[in-house]
């Protein structure tokens, strides 16, 4: 019952607010949905599609045992419970994106037995990933991914694809539908299947639930704003698609056999394994062996019941990401403390330094980053402080540190300059504290080996693998094949409207962050957004006048920007050439899109967009983004150059046609140096690879 009044406040506030902002503009129409999806939001496999067509079990075999609302077969549940995971980088700069994961996975692990852990070189993982609208894949797959696409950076969302990945389909397939929804077919419009009856369907038992998060809600794919569906029994305040339900934990209880899977867990933390530090908290952001980072990378979070549970920090748990609450406060969390300070455990454990602030006398760090020394540096599977690429000190002067998780990983110490090699410096036994007041790190050589820090041989120490750290069976990298050069945060710092310091007033910025910091960038004081368009390092690297500046008075005219082709995707929208500016928004007035697009994916195949600017300059960069909403943009890209728009040479680097990396998600400017210089009047950008191609630029130079 508390559930349904709150909805109904929040659906009250929201018509209020509606009504306060007014509507939103329209938006411009995006590609069609792809066309191997089911149910409207599943993708299957083969195998699953022959099961489906042939009403046979989701395994692809003829069986009495038809299994389909729920998939419990062995071959699909995700081993353990465990679901090893990465984050694509379409989607690391993308804040709405990454706290809805988040979030619905902490949902997830609050609620039932699975678990996430960070991939290393899990064969079987999810994938995260930007696409241009919202699918999942069923069970546990060789190619398992999430698609977030526009509008799907909701925790609800997520929360609902992930359910797919944990093996669930639909509630309103279930083959006992019918008695309790009733379908009405004539306002439904695209997705008609997604309303389908599945005979070979298995619900264990469960109930049919009214307040699923797998269940639709009742408007979905609504063609004319009427219900879709309508319930033919009480609701009893239930809604569906709003979060994890009681019926689906169970369900996933059933399907996993969670109360063996949790027994499991419950004799693999009364293991006494060397190294560990005796505490019990299952939601501490820790490692509780000094031996977890290797294990984390060589991939024993998703296989090995004590590391999931012991390594949280190293096994990336999502209750790190959410922090525990009182890392940045100067508390004991435990009753301990006070003992375990006493006994020296402050010096050989970080998690103690981290569970034991008060005591260890450990207040003054930025909470998380490992206490006095130590830790993991904030971010990654590595404490090292060192710089992975030798642009680190470059980026981190770009601020990239702070826009993106790629390079704070790769970068530990270019982007954290208070640590220190210190930190690679630790104990690697519990009882080095005792050991060390015994006397024993001069009468000892093993003793000086394992207690560094205890025995304060940090400098010049030989870097000896931990004796229990297992060794890694497949090699991982720890930094992607391709480094961007990010420039800003690819929107503007600005208030859409004037009524914006009002609405601040009277505490909206706070009540509706969602849509204030969207439309009141500047009052709401915003930090992610840029006070004007960036500029890239150097004497010659002045905006050469293509960008929106967010006032629509353009230095480089619409008439200097040609293509071969435009997209016109209906109701009078166009992503025109003259549309091809960074930072450019859509304009639902003059139905400008915000970006030049190709006409069709065969189309950019030939297409090229070209620049007239106006006079011979000297171009030393240039800086990419997306598509203004949707994800379509360019990953790949070449460069022409003509001084009187006829005859145009291409840009040699190392005696070939440079292809330049562009963009990985459609929003985060990407900057690209010309190694040598172009003296040009026009500039032909030639998409390379793109899901779709579309693109916005500027171009630097004197």
């Amino acid at each position: 019952m508390w559930l349904n009044i709150l909805l109904c406040m929040i659906a009250f506030q929201n018509a209020v607010l509606a009504f306060e902002f007014g509507k939103e503009p329209e938006e411009s129409p995006q590609q069609s949905p792809p066309n191997h999806l089911f149910f409207g939001d599943v993708q299957l496999n083969g195998r699953q599609k022959v099961a489906l067509k042939h009403h046979y079990n989701m395994g692809g075999s003829s069986s009495s045992s038809n299994v389909f609302g729920a998939d419990n077969r062995i071959n699909r549940r995700w081993t353990n419970a465990v679901i090893p995971y990465e984050i694509d980088c379409s989607l690391e700069n993308l804040d709405d994106a990454m706290d809805s994961i988040k979030k619905a996975m902490q949902e997830w692990e609050a609620k039932t037995c699975i678990r996430f852990v960070k991939r290393t070189n899990e064969k079987y993982f999810l994938q995260f990933f930007r696409n241009t609208h919202c699918w999942g894949n069923v069970g546990m797959t060789s190619y398992t991914k999430i698609s977030v696409g526009h509008g799907c950076e909701f925790q609800h969302v997520m929360t609902h694809e992930i359910g797919h990945v944990v093996g669930f389909y639909h509630e309103q397939n279930r083959k006992d539908r019918d008695q309790y929804v009733k379908v009405h077919w004539e306002n439904i419009g695209q997705f008609k299947d997604a309303f389908d009856i599945v005979q070979n369907t298995d619900s264990l038992g469960v109930p049919y639930d009214y307040e699923s998060i797998m269940h639709y809600p009742w408007h979905a794919f609504s063609a004319n704003g009427k219900k879709t569906m309508t319930p033919l029994k009480s609701l009893n305040g239930k809604t569906p698609y709003v979060a994890l339900s009681a019926l689906d934990a169970k369900q996933t209880s059933l399907m996993y056999d969670c109360s063996a899977v949790e027994r499991k867990r419950k004799q693999a933390r009364m293991k006494r394994h060397a190294g560990r530090i005796p505490m019990q908290d299952s939601n501490a952001c820790v490692d509780e062996n000094t031996s977890c980072d290797g294990w984390a990378k060589a991939g024993y979070c998703s296989t090995n019941d004590y590391v999931q549970q012991h390594c949280k920090k190293s096994c990336g748990s999502p209750s790190c990401q959410g922090g525990s609450g009182n890392s940045g406060s100067c508390v004991d969390q435990r009753s301990e403390c006070g003992d375990w300070a006493s006994m020296g455990y402050c010096k050989t454990s970080d998690t103690v330094r981290m569970a034991c602030k008060k005591s260890c006398g450990s207040c003054t760090d930025n909470g998380g980053n490992g206490g006095n020394g130590g830790g993991n540096g904030g971010s990654g599977n590595s404490g090292d402080c060192v710089d992975e690429r030798k642009e680190c000190p470059e980026w981190a002067g770009m601020g990239h540190c702070s826009l993106s998780e790629t390079v704070k990983n790769a970068c530990r110490k270019s982007c954290n300059p208070s640590c220190s090699k210190n930190e690679m410096c630790k104990d690697e036994d519990h009882d080095c504290g005792d050991w060390a007041s015994a006397g024993h790190c001069v009468t000892n050589p093993t003793v000086k080996r394992l207690c560094p820090r205890s025995c304060d041989n940090c400098n010049g120490r030989p870097t000896y693998p931990p004796t229990q750290r297992p060794n890694p069976t497949v090699t991982v990298p720890t930094t992607p094949s391709v480094y961007r050069r990010y420039l800003g945060y690819g929107k503007l710092c600005i208030d859409d409207d004037s009524r914006c310091p009002y609405w601040k007033s009277i505490g909206e910025c706070q009540r509706n962050p969602s849509w204030m910091n969207s439309h009141c960038m500047i009052t709401c004081g915003v930090s992610k957004c840029d006070s004007g368009i960036q500029r890239p390092p150097g004497s010659c690297s002045n905006p050469l006048g293509l960008s929106y500046d967010g006032t629509g008075n353009f230095k480089i005219p619409d008439s200097a920007f040609s293509s071969r082709t435009d997209f016109h995707p209906g109701r009078g929208w166009v992503a025109s050439a003259a549309n091809a500016r960074l930072y450019m928004p859509d304009n639902s007035t003059s139905k400008r899109i915000g970006s030049w697009c190709s006409n069709s994916y065969d189309d950019a195949k030939t297409d090229f967009l070209q620049v007239d600017l106006g006079q011979m300059r000297t171009i030393t960069y240039i800086a990419t983004q997306g598509r203004y909403k949707y994800f379509e943009r360019v990953s790949k890209f070449k460069i022409e150059y003509s001084t009187d728009g006829r005859s145009f040479t291409p840009y040699i680097q190392d005696g070939s046609q440079k292809v330049f990396d562009g963009n990985c998600d459609h929003v985060t400017p990407v900057l690209n140096q010309f190694k040598r210089s172009i003296r040009a009047r026009y500039i032909k950008y030639i998409p390379v690879e793109y899901n779709f191609a579309c693109v916005r630029m500027e171009l630097y130079g004197c």
